[in-house]
């Protein structure tokens, strides 16, 4: 209390007050203290008992008073941001993901340059040998004479059914004429010409060299049935051919 009083008042008169209360405490009864229990002195002060305003820096003890006691109260200015701090370790990889939907297929790209030829593989083994092709031979033999005149006249003939064949033709013209004749024969396939003999200078009947031998040969293939033919003409008068015959081979390919 005393201390509180020497706020309010000059020492002197603290020290007065002191006295007159310590003189006036044995005729004071107990309910007159204002103490807990009718105790002379207050065992401790509380806010009641201070002047707001009044407390000092000076009145309280050092080191005594902790951050919490100005918890509310006091605030210093904001300091200066502190500098970043380093980076910390990088922690560990996480789970994998579950796998996404497959998306859609692009668009075909553009086809590639063409590779290098590559090397030439070996020879195949031989392959066996194929079945025998047709070789039928068809034949229109000698007749004996035929008469040949100053245009193409058919002397012999041969029918031959569809197919590729090699067809010979033989013959002898002759000269019944007393002057010097020509003649000329040819060979007809399917009524295509294949071969001709031409210039076959004939001497006079009996002179000797009235006659000459004619071979002609072709080659054809037939889509249908058809017909060899050989024909001979004599440049003029009267003259014959005599031993005329037509042989034809059927193969299965021309070469």
């Amino acid at each position: 209390m005393a201390k509180g009083l020497r706020w309010l008042f000059p020492p002197v008169v603290v020290v007065a007050l002191v006295a007159l209360v310590m003189t006036s405490a044995g005729s004071s009864s107990t309910a007159a203290s204002g103490c807990p229990g009718g105790a002379l002195h207050c065992p401790t002060w509380n806010s009641t008992d201070i002047i707001n305003g009044s407390i000092t820096g000076k009145d309280v003890k050092d080191h005594s008073l902790t951050p919490k006691d100005f918890k509310g109260s006091v605030r210093g200015p904001r300091g200066p941001q502190g500098k970043t701090g380093a980076a910390g370790a990088q922690g560990p990889a996480g789970p994998a993901g579950p796998v996404g939907p497959a998306g859609p297929a692009g668009p075909t790209g553009p086809a590639g340059p063409a590779g290098a030829t590559g090397a030439t593989g070996a020879t195949g083994a031989t392959g066996a040998t194929g079945a025998r092709g047709p070789s039928d031979v068809y034949e229109a033999s000698d007749v004996g004479i035929v008469a040949m005149g100053n245009a193409f006249t058919t002397q012999r003939s041969l029918n031959l059914p569809a197919g590729t064949f090699l067809v010979t033709a033989t013959a002898v013209v002759n000269n019944n004429d007393a002057t010097v004749e020509s003649a000329v024969c040819r060979l007809l396939i399917g009524g295509a010409v294949q071969d001709t003999a031409s210039n076959l200078f004939l001497s006079p009947n009996l002179a000797g060299g009235e006659s000459a031998p004619v071979a002609l040969t072709g080659a054809a293939t037939l889509a249908a049935a058809g017909t060899a033919e050989l024909q001979c003409q004599k440049s003029g008068g009267a003259g014959n051919v005599l031993n005329a015959s037509i042989d034809a081979i059927q193969t299965t390919t021309l070469h």
